[in-house]
């Protein structure tokens, strides 16, 4: 029996183990691919319903703020309950929702009820920080959520054209926001 007979046996016997070595280590390596694609889909449910909540919120916020036929303690029920709901699905969803910004979304509608009680030379700064502070929010949604970014992959997959006189206008606003 000569080496070169060997050769062949010798590769089987070492191939077999790196072969199911190199195996594992892929498979191990792809499965935090796999989890990040059920992870991302958690993450947008989780903030969908979130910004969904900051909107209904919103509105009830706005009627508390500009009724005057509404007791304070009817102002404070109605502003409660939709605390409640934002912060139960903060807790609920800890897993995928940026503590920090859940805490920033309750915020939001702490002490609208005392709105109507403030001096008009306050009220309008009270007002603007109040819808500085939606527009923050669902701005930090849209980016912790990854939406941000997807939609930029889909602007450079597409390259879409979308332009119109109201586009226009609204991007001039938004560069003079800065």
């Amino acid at each position: 029996m000569e080496w070169s007979d060997l050769i062949g046996p010798a590769l089987g016997v070492f191939g077999i183990p790196i072969g199911i070595l190199l195996g594992e280590y892929l498979h191990r390596k792809r499965r935090p691919e796999q989890f990040a694609v059920m992870m991302f889909e958690k993450r947008i449910e989780a903030y969908e319903t979130l910004l969904r909540l900051i909107y209904e919120a919103s509105s009830v916020a706005d009627i508390v703020m500009n009724s005057s036929d509404m007791s304070f303690d009817e102002k404070h029920e109605m502003m409660g309950e939709v605390i409640l709901r934002i912060a139960e699905h903060t807790d609920r969803t800890a897993l995928y929702i940026d503590e920090e910004l859940g805490v920033h979304c309750v915020a939001l509608f702490v002490d609208a009820e005392d709105f109507g009680s403030l001096p008009d030379e306050i009220k309008e700064q009270a007002k603007a920080e109040y819808q500085r502070g939606i527009r923050e929010a669902r701005r930090m949604i849209l980016e912790d959520s990854g939406v941000v970014e997807m939609k930029k992959l889909f602007h450079s997959i597409n390259k879409p054209v979308i332009k119109s006189p109201t586009i226009e206008f609204l991007r001039s606003i938004r560069r003079k926001r800065g």
